[in-house]
């Protein structure tokens, strides 16, 4: 029927819920299903083991919802669905150097680059033997949680 979810979603709303809950929680405890992502490794793990698992839900559970409603909503929980059914080939960091302006009282110096995350490069096959798809999802920090957005 045209408009209906799939009956193994969870709203976003309630995804959203249990997150900021998850959020409230002290930094050292961690939490298997519904905890927010403090550190990045954390975040791959959880990302990379949702989609092995084919589980929407616990994909969706470290989506930045905030600002999303209704049809957009739905349409981004089509697209996550999608993404936890394809094959996991690799799931990376991606970054960008940054670097401070040169010292002008020093020609020689060397510039001290940091590598600041960006966003997450998820590859994965098209179906069994179908060429790789590539996802890109942004970084986002909030509530000291680390969450994608599509």
């Amino acid at each position: 029927m045209p408009g209906t979810r799939p009956a193994r979603w969870l709203t976003p709303v309630a995804l959203l819920m249990a997150s900021a809950h998850a959020a409230a929680l002290p930094a050292t405890t961690r939490v298997y299903h519904g905890a927010c992502a403090r550190t990045l490794p954390d975040l791959v793990y959880e990302l990379t083991s949702a989609i092995d698992n084919q589980d929407v839900n616990r994909l969706a559970a470290h989506y930045h919802w905030p600002g999303l409603a209704g049809s957009t909503a739905n349409a981004t929980m089509d697209r996550l669905d999608a993404m936890a059914a394809r094959p996991l080939l690799d799931l990376r960091i991606t970054t960008v150097d940054i670097a401070p302006p040169p010292d002008p009282g020093d020609p020689f110096a060397l510039p001290d680059v940091r590598l600041v995350p960006t966003g997450l490069r998820v590859e994965q096959l098209d179906g069994e033997r179908g060429p790789p798809v590539t996802t890109r999802l942004s970084l986002h920090r909030h509530v000291g949680c680390w969450w994608v957005r599509l």
